[in-house]
């Protein structure tokens, strides 16, 4: 199969002029079950069972470091007010990368501001007694709203693994109707050991484990806060082009097959590589590695959520920061990357990077 000769990014493409993404710096700490929440116990055999992982490693913002409370009572109620700081910062940082005469068009013309998350409405989960930072969490970060004037659009997506890439789907489409200039794209990814063992617990394995337990590598779960700011400006930046969201089929080898037909369909001969932005599920992996043997010529593969965390909907973003901090940025310039992520439904997204200009 020939490859297409489009060198160039799509024209609906959109492009990245500011971007930040910030983790929890509190280390990891292990998910340990006890006794008196039976509910979490079982939860976790249930997900040691489905994805072959023998234990869970958490980073999260607002860990509590006094020893004199139990650790399982620190990593479950983490304060959730660092989380909401570390996203204000990554909106600070995302706009003091843009030059001067970006920000000075921002700051006048069209701006919306795009809100996600992985789990929708959590004040509940994290114990808030105050209304203005329960509408920050489930509505909109109102600090945010409020220090870029944002009057035009704005909106809160809840897209569970596909928060990001939906919000991207409503930036580009915002951006390339005229209706707005800039859009503010922020979210946040919050770890809650009973939801994230409970999505593990829901996944089902394609076969059977048999690598031996001491071999079985720990799930390690980061809390994560990022902007990106997107504009319609060519040749600047990382230019980012989505491709329709796609039903695969139940049956393993026959969705093996769709991913592959589609990546082949898009790859350029300027392809750099293919970024996995999938969380850590067996199954997926599997299929993953599976299509990539497929390809007339597979290029360079790299699992982000494998080698950096596990960070639910801010997966894909992963890619961009990759980018950000490779070692080698001048490899990516003007050629093409490709970002899969299938979000566990049995759906997959398909995101096209190209950057034009990446900073160490």
């Amino acid at each position: 199969m020939l490859l297409p000769e489009s060198p160039t990014a799509p024209d609906e493409a959109v492009n990245v002029i500011g971007f930040s993404l910030l983790e929890a710096n509190n280390g990891l700490q292990q998910f340990q079950p006890s006794w008196f929440n039976v509910w979490e116990a079982s939860l976790f055999k249930k997900a040691q069972r489905k994805s072959g992982y023998t234990q869970w490693l958490f980073n999260r913002f607002g860990f509590d470091q006094d020893p004199g409370v139990h650790a399982g009572d620190r990593l479950r109620n983490a304060d959730y007010r660092d989380c909401l700081r570390a996203m204000t910062m990554a909106c600070k940082q995302a706009m003091d990368s843009v030059d001067r005469k970006n920000a000075l068009l921002i700051r006048r013309e069209r701006t919306a501001l795009i809100y996600f998350d992985s789990w929708g409405e959590t004040s509940l989960f994290e114990g808030v007694t105050s209304w203005r930072d329960s509408l920050s969490l489930d509505m909109l970060p109102r600090s945010i709203a409020r220090d870029y004037a944002v009057k035009d659009f704005s909106c809160k997506l809840r897209g569970e693994h596909n928060g990001f890439l939906m919000g991207l789907r409503v930036a580009i489409d915002r951006l390339n109707s005229g209706g707005i200039d800039t859009v503010l794209l922020c979210g946040q990814f919050r770890s809650f050991p009973v939801l994230v063992l409970s999505q593990a617990a829901l996944a089902t394995s394609q076969q059977r484990d048999r690598t031996p337990t001491d071999q079985r590598r720990s799930h390690i779960s980061v809390e994560r806060a990022g902007c990106v700011i997107l504009r319609k400006a060519p040749q600047q930046g990382i230019a980012l082009h989505l491709a329709d969201y796609v039903l695969l089929a139940d049956k393993p080898d026959t969705a093996v097959d769709q991913l592959a037909s589609r990546w082949q369909a898009t790859l350029t001969d300027n392809c750099a590589g293919i970024l996995g932005g999938t969380h850590t599920s067996k199954k997926l992996q599997s299929i993953e590695k599976q299509a990539l043997s497929r390809l007339v010529s597979p290029p360079p593969f790299l699992s982000l959520s494998t080698d950096f965390g596990d960070s639910g909907c801010l997966n894909p973003m992963l890619a961009l920061q990759h980018l950000r901090v490779s070692h080698r940025p001048e490899d990516y310039l003007d050629r093409q990357i490709l970002v899969n992520a299938m979000d566990g439904q049995g759906a997959a997204w398909l995101m096209e990077c190209w950057p034009h200009e990446v900073k160490p």
